[in-house]
């Protein structure tokens, strides 16, 4: 029929056209074309067109066009268009925009928009942004952003910007960000970890005699941002990527960078690719002296050319060199 009321407990299957409403606990099933509603335990499950509300535990799954709501904890699934949920989780949330399990999270919430869980251990998947507070272990994979307001042990993996207050595990995206202690290693555009590795670093190079980098990260992989200015009052800007290979007093680093040069901001193609390495000798807490040899592939329409070198190409417009030369400077 349209609608079915119970006072007090079921045992069985209620199925109604509009709506099912139960004051104490079912144990069995609701189907209702609209909407259900158990006040007391739900033993099994909810489908409904629209809503299902479970006020106490569910140890079954809710099943809904738009919305499942369970005041308290659901031990299985629950399967919206719209919207998930549920005190503490022990199971599947998937919506088609939101899921949200606030104290505890055991299991994976797979939504097009957003999750917020809690204690999570298991997986979130958004098409925009995770979140999960307090101590969580697993695998965030968002399409904008990953944010996890305590200690994170897992893999972050977004498509711009990850936060871990504290991380031991991997952070891939363009922004990784560590607001406390880092174990782990985070890979992107840039990284910022206020326990992990920061240092400006200024150097010396026939090429460039002047070169002034930041570089920011973790020791096993950091990126760099560089301003330099050459012989021939031209000025460059680049960025890199690079790893360290600590020790105590002696450190061997390893970098690739891209500079870009420009002269009067003409717009010529003038681009140096080189990779670095060499030793490092720290002397005390943070300042570092250094020295790379350098391998460079340079591609340019106008600008020097080095005299060592060790190939030269032209084709129309357009000259390229290959030489190694050496860089020397200090870091704090």
């Amino acid at each position: 029929g349209f609608a079915n009321l119970v006072g007090g407990k079921v045992h069985g299957v209620q199925a109604a056209g509009f709506t099912n409403i139960t004051m104490d606990t079912v144990s069995g099933a609701q189907i209702a074309g609209f909407y259900n509603h158990a006040r007391g335990t739900m033993e099994g499950t909810q489908v409904a067109g629209f809503v299902n509300i479970a006020e106490k535990e569910q140890s079954g799954g809710q099943f809904a066009g738009f919305a499942n709501v369970c005041f308290k904890d659901i031990n299985a699934a629950q399967v919206a268009g719209y919207f998930n949920y549920a005190k503490s989780l022990k199971g599947v949330q998937i919506a088609g925009f939101a899921n949200a399990a606030m104290k505890s999270t055991e299991g994976s919430q797979v939504a097009g928009y957003v999750n917020v869980g809690s204690n999570l251990r298991g997986s979130q998947i958004a098409g925009f942004v995770n979140v999960t507070r307090k101590k969580s272990r697993g695998v965030q994979v968002a399409g904008f952003s990953n944010v996890s307001t305590g200690s994170f042990d897992g893999v972050q993996v977004s498509g711009f910007v990850n936060y871990a207050h504290k991380l031991n595990g991997v952070q891939v995206g363009f922004i990784n960000v560590v607001t406390d202690s880092i174990k782990g290693v985070p890979i992107g555009f840039l990284s910022f970890a206020r326990k992990g590795y920061f240092r400006i670093q200024a150097e010396y190079s026939n090429v460039q005699p002047v070169r002034v980098s930041m570089k920011t990260g973790v020791r096993a992989f950091y990126n760099s941002l560089s301003l330099g200015y050459t012989f021939d009052d031209r000025y460059s800007t680049g960025y890199g990527i690079g790893s360290m290979i600590n020790g105590k007093r002696l450190a061997w680093t390893f970098d690739a960078t891209g500079d870009y040069f420009s002269k009067n901001y003409d717009s010529d193609m003038d681009l140096l690719a080189r990779f670095a390495t060499g030793p490092t000798i720290k002397i005390g807490k943070r300042l570092e002296i250094f020295g790379t040899a350098n391998f460079n592939y340079h591609l340019f329409q106008t600008g020097i050319g080095i005299n060592d070198q060790l190939f030269s190409t032209s084709r129309g417009d357009f000259e390229s060199e290959g030489f190694i030369n050496w860089s020397a400077g200090i870091r704090y």
